[in-house]
């Protein structure tokens, strides 16, 4: 019989969000594509803003909770969810899969598709890690 490594699909919504919020979703499974479910859960339940708050809050109690230094990125964060607010504001999508598998920018040129919103690498600036910050190109 062969084994088959868990991946965050194989939970529902509320056990992907239980597990992160908890702790307890090992940490193999909190991928990029984790990061865009997340968002879309939240904001499927509680809109953009409520979104921005929650994803927040959850991602960066889940590493302080790990004691992962320097992986939380405020700034990053709240971009995935305006990103994905952004993308399920201009098509009415089945889930998050299907807008995943329309939107494959979002895994795939995440950076680029962030990058362009700044004049600067907003990755590597230390104050966009630790709060939020506006762009300064063109806003989300």
């Amino acid at each position: 019989m062969a084994f088959r490594q868990k991946t965050h699909w194989d939970y529902s919504d509320e056990e992907f969000v239980e597990k992160l919020v908890s702790g307890t979703l090992n940490p193999g499974l909190f991928s990029h594509e984790a990061h865009i479910r997340l968002a879309w859960i939240f904001i499927s339940k509680s809109g953009e803003e409520k979104a921005i708050a929650d994803t927040c809050a959850a991602i960066k109690g889940y590493v302080d909770h790990l004691k992962i230094k320097g992986k939380y990125h405020e700034t990053i964060t709240v971009a995935a969810v305006k990103l994905v607010a952004g993308a399920m504001r201009t098509h009415n999508y089945a889930g998050v899969r299907d807008l995943l598998a329309k939107n494959a920018s979002l895994l795939h040129h995440f950076k680029e598709s962030v990058q362009r919103h700044y004049s600067f690498d907003v990755f590597d600036d230390p104050r966009a890690r630790d709060q939020y910050v506006e762009p300064d190109l063109i806003p989300f």
